[in-house]
């Protein structure tokens, strides 16, 4: 399970986006490997199995949902969009899954 923070006002004044916020867009991009799509497909493929693929997605578990080694990537990207950034870029993700 993700762990929920209490969104702190205080943290997000402090941090002023700039330009050189955006110097380097490796702090900002995530790029996915060939390993880490089908790390995405292979986790798809074992939902469809299971009939899970058309629950709401907050029903899943983490077990169910396993991304492997991709869940340190994913992690980190979402704490930047969480209480940094705010956003991320992922590179090389495919929109369809058959």
């Amino acid at each position: 399970m993700r762990k929920e923070y209490p969104y702190d006002h205080r943290y997000q004044r402090s941090r002023r986006l700039t330009r050189s916020s955006f110097a380097d867009e490796n702090a900002y991009l995530v790029h996915l490997t060939a390993e880490d799509r089908q790390t995405i497909v292979d986790a798809v493929h074992k939902l469809r199995e299971r009939g899970r693929l058309d629950v709401p997605v907050e029903t899943l578990t983490k077990d169910e949902f396993a991304f492997g080694s991709l869940s340190a990537k994913l992690d980190a990207a979402y704490e930047d969009v969480r209480s940094g950034r705010g956003f991320t870029i992922m590179r090389r993700c495919r929109s369809t899954i058959s």
